[in-house]
């Protein structure tokens, strides 16, 4: 059940859903709980960076 859990906050934050709406969904009080359940690619990590790049004009 546990690496269900993994997956499933993981899977939430790839497609874009917030913080505390990942927090509410998975029923944890704390952000930090849910952050330990979230688990970012290097591959992810790097499509993140390359958003914030396009957002603000840096290349």
């Amino acid at each position: 059940m546990r690496s269900a859990r993994h997956f499933f906050s993981t899977a939430l934050a790839e497609t874009g859903a917030a913080d505390d709406a990942r927090k509410a969904i998975m029923g944890h009080a704390k952000i930090a709980t849910t952050a330990g359940y979230t688990h970012w690619t290097p591959e992810r990590l790097a499509a993140l960076a390359d958003e914030a790049r396009d957002a603000v004009g840096i290349r």
